[in-house]
């Protein structure tokens, strides 16, 4: 099972979090959804092998709403020590 976090704009009540919740629980291969609008998150854990985070995203872009992604911690781990590297290099060629 695949666990992700976004973060989606728009949602203003809990009908907001009910339409998103419904519209992810009726695809295949969706085990849990939690949407919340107080923190403008949805919570999704599927099956990537029966679907993928690019069509849940459009199914909630149907819906009318935005999102983006909400980094792991150990993706912005990575990020930091990818440009840390960049840095580094940026530094030896002045000196």
């Amino acid at each position: 099972m695949q666990k992700e976090t976004l973060k989606v704009y728009g949602m203003k009540c809990v009908a907001c979090d009910e339409i998103i919740q419904d519209s992810l629980t009726a695809v295949e291969g969706v085990a849990s959804v939690k949407a919340d609008y107080k923190t403008g998150s949805v919570k999704l854990e599927f099956d990537p092998e029966k679907t993928n985070l690019q069509a849940l995203k459009a199914i909630i872009e149907t819906d009318e709403f935005s999102m983006t992604e909400i980094k792991s911690e150990q993706e912005k781990v990575e990020e930091l020590s990818l440009w840390q590297v960049i840095l580094q290099f940026i530094k030896s060629l002045k000196g």
